[in-house]
């Protein structure tokens, strides 16, 4: 995530932040996040607040329609936070940054189908993760782990390259009722396992079934 992605996050969260009033399931969801002690590191959280279907995939490359797409269909609204990793070595690494994103669907069914149609590819997840513009050569894989919940998907988008263009990003997806929450975590460093960022989901889907229940 560059620089430019941080001041477009953050642009959503004082435009959407302007409104006085927002039905009860928008307050819900603006109160799910990740706790920052889930997270494999010390992150400092930057930026939160709520986006719209279509800016969903405003930054993902080629068209917004077409096979290959999560199904976004019955989505109104999602939150995240942008988190940025505290860095304490000489020489200083390239920080990772940290999106926690909850959407919220009509029904459970709707956020399950969701889930099932996210795809290996930069496109697919560039409109289902915010704030991640997958450009460039990019390999993609799914990421099976034993014992993890059939409701969970996970990803690893990595390219090769030097300091300013190499990138690994891993994103975890779960369905949780009627919500979608998801963690997408990486950066220029590739010094963290996918495995790594189970308990930042888990707090994520915690904090879900926390919002559902109020």
């Amino acid at each position: 995530m560059t620089r430019n992605s941080l001041g477009w996050l953050a642009g959503i969260a004082l435009l959407l932040s302007a409104c006085n009033t927002q039905p009860d399931e928008w307050a819900r969801l603006s109160a799910i996040d990740c706790d920052a002690e889930a997270l494999p590191g010390s992150f400092l959280r930057q930026a939160a607040g709520l986006f719209t279907p279509a800016e969903l995939g405003a930054r993902a490359p080629g068209p917004g329609d077409g096979p290959g797409h999560p199904d976004t269909a019955a989505l109104d609204m999602g939150h995240f936070s942008f988190w940025t990793e505290l860095v304490d070595q000489v020489p200083f690494p390239h920080p990772g940054n940290v999106v926690c994103q909850a959407l919220l669907f009509d029904e459970a069914g709707d956020a399950t189908a969701f889930v099932e149609s996210l795809a290996p590819t930069a496109q697919n997840l560039s409109r289902a993760a915010i704030g991640w513009p997958f450009n460039g050569e990019l390999d993609v894989r799914e990421v099976t782990m034993e014992d993890e919940a059939e409701a969970r998907r996970i990803f690893l988008a990595t390219r090769e390259g030097n300091d300013d263009s190499a990138l690994e990003v891993v994103l975890l997806f779960e369905a949780v009722d009627y919500l979608v929450v998801s963690v997408h975590a990486g950066g220029r460093e590739k010094d963290k396992e996918p495995g790594e960022w189970l308990e930042a989901l888990d707090s994520l889907r915690d904090s879900a079934q926390r919002a559902i229940g109020d």
